[in-house]
């Protein structure tokens, strides 16, 4: 039965975090999510009101957004 698990996507990738070696792509997604997380919790008001408008409101005009949408739809 664990044969069989290790064949699965999900499995794939849970062993890449295990051994830190994801692919390019994915470590790309992280950053600019965590980019955007610490944007959005930043201690200036001006970081958060750009961070939050971008993703929020204008995210189809806003790299920022699109970043963000384009990391959590995948």
């Amino acid at each position: 039965m664990a044969p069989a698990l290790l064949n699965t996507t999900d499995s794939n990738y849970l062993l890449h975090q295990l051994i830190d070696d994801l692919p390019i792509f994915d470590k790309l997604c992280h950053h600019s999510m965590m980019f955007i997380y610490k944007c959005f919790f930043h201690s200036s008001s001006l970081a958060k009101f750009v961070s939050r408008h971008g993703v929020m409101f204008v995210w189809h005009k806003s790299l920022l957004g699109s970043n963000f949408f384009f990391s959590v739809l995948l």
